[in-house]
C-alpha cells in the first residue's frame, strides 16, 4: 500500500488538496468519485519524511497534545488540525492511524526526531499520549530558545569580525597606496610597516 496524493473538486465546487493510502491510483480515483468528487490529479506521494526543526516539532506536539488532553480522541483531532492546516503532515498521520498504526509509526514514517520518538512511545505504553506530547512540545520549545540564545550570543563578535576584515581590505587595496603616491611625489621612503604590507 502507498500513499497517493490527490487534488479534486468537491460538490460544492471547492478545490481540495489530499493524500489516500493505496494499493494503485484506480482505487483512489475509486475512492473519490464515490465522495462525488471531481479529480484534477493523482500522484504517488515522493515525500516520505518531514525536516523536522524544532519549532515544527514543537508546535506539532503542543497542538495534537492539547487536543487528546481536552479528551478528544485522537482520530478526530487529527481532523480538526487537518482542517486547520495546509500542509500534508496531518492528513499523512490520519491515514496512517487509519490503517491501525500506533502514533509512534506513522510519526516516525515522517522522520520525526528519535528523542521525540522515545518519549511519544512510553506515552503509549502508559496511556499517556496527550501528557507526553506536551512534554515534548515544551522539551523542543526549551531548546529551540537555547539555539536562540547561542546563536544572539555570537551574531555581534562574528559582525565586528567581518567588519574589521572590511576596513583592513579597504585599507591595504585604496588608503595604503594612496600615501604611497604622495611619499613618492615628496622623494620619502616609504615606512618599513608600510612596505610589508604592501609587498
Amino acid at each position: 500500500m502507498n500513499a497517493y496524493e490527490y487534488t479534486a473538486i468537491t460538490t460544492d465546487k471547492k478545490r481540495i488538496q489530499g493524500l489516500l493510502w493505496a494499493d494503485s491510483e484506480d482505487e483512489v480515483g475509486t475512492k473519490l468519485k464515490l465522495e462525488g468528487y471531481v479529480i484534477c490529479s493523482i500522484a504517488r506521494s515522493s515525500s516520505k519524511s518531514v525536516r523536522w526543526n524544532h519549532k515544527q516539532v514543537s508546535t506539532t506536539a503542543y497542538q495534537l497534545g492539547l487536543l487528546l488532553q481536552s479528551g478528544i480522541s485522537l482520530r478526530r483531532s487529527l481532523e480538526l488540525l487537518m482542517d486547520g492546516s495546509k500542509t500534508m503532515l496531518y492528513r499523512s498521520l490520519y491515514e496512517g492511524i487509519q490503517r491501525g498504526q500506533p502514533l509512534s509509526e506513522a510519526l516516525r514514517e515522517k522522520g520525526f526526531p528519535p528523542i521525540a520518538l522515545a518519549l511519544l512511545e512510553s506515552g503509549e505504553m502508559s496511556g499517556n499520549v496527550g501528557e507526553a506530547l506536551q512534554y515534548i512540545a515544551s522539551y523542543y520549545e526549551r531548546e529551540r530558545k537555547y539555539q536562540q540564545k547561542i546563536v544572539s550570543a555570537i551574531s555581534y563578535p562574528l559582525f565586528l569580525l567581518v567588519l574589521m576584515n572590511v576596513f583592513f581590505l579597504v585599507t591595504i587595496l585604496f588608503i595604503i597606496p594612496s600615501f604611497t603616491r604622495v611619499f613618492a611625489t615628496m622623494h620619502i621612503e616609504l615606512p618599513w610597516m608600510t612596505k610589508v604590507y604592501l609587498y
